[in-house]
């Protein structure tokens, strides 16, 4: 699958998403889909990959849970959080301990843009698509960088 840039778009701020808009989100599962490729985050066999699933494909429903001030994604399908735990190359979706800062999340907004999804552990990396290789990647960004983003939907 060859992936393609959607049109870049310029942005002059990145500031965290207001608690209170947070709060309001559904406990029920969302999308995570990626700003620049259009693609969204799915688990398969322990790792987070991207594609265009189904609607109704579970394995790409997250829902966002908060943790000590801290998100988590937790999958849908499996119960698998998000994490770089293992330092791998890609992403990973597995069982987590509570006080595993690996498997927490801050989210960034960027009026327009969406949200960047940066690691709590590891706090220069951000959850992105890098290369256009299948698998989500946690690592810098450049502050314009739009495969660092993702529109969350339901």
């Amino acid at each position: 699958m060859e992936l393609k840039p959607l049109a870049f778009q310029d942005i002059s701020a990145v500031n965290s998403v207001p608690e209170a808009a947070l709060e309001a989100w559904p406990k029920t599962p969302m999308r995570l889909r990626n700003l620049r490729y259009g693609t969204y985050l799915y688990e398969t066999h322990n790792q987070i990959k991207y594609c265009t699933p189904a609607q109704v494909d579970a394995a790409a429903g997250w829902i966002i849970e908060e943790l000590q001030g801290w998100r988590r994604f937790k999958n849908q399908l499996t119960g698998n959080y998000i994490t770089i735990e293992g330092q791998h190359p890609y992403v990973q979706s597995i069982s987590v301990e509570d006080d595993w800062l690996s498997a927490c999340w801050q989210l960034e907004y960027a009026a327009g843009l969406g949200h960047r999804i940066r690691s709590a552990w590891r706090n220069w990396q951000v959850l992105q698509i890098d290369v256009p290789d299948h698998y989500v990647q946690c690592g810098s960004a450049f502050r314009n960088e739009q495969g660092a983003f993702w529109v969350l939907e339901r």
